[in-house]
């Protein structure tokens, strides 16, 4: 397969690190929606 655990690893942070950051932008734009 090629996909060790690391590698598991490694793309579930940074995906959440984009969806937060994504987060956090929608946020901004929009203060009044939370």
């Amino acid at each position: 397969m090629g996909h060790s655990l690391e590698d598991y690893k490694e793309s579930i942070v940074l995906s959440y690190q984009y969806a937060f950051r994504l987060l956090l932008h929608l946020n901004k734009k929009c203060d009044c929606c939370f």
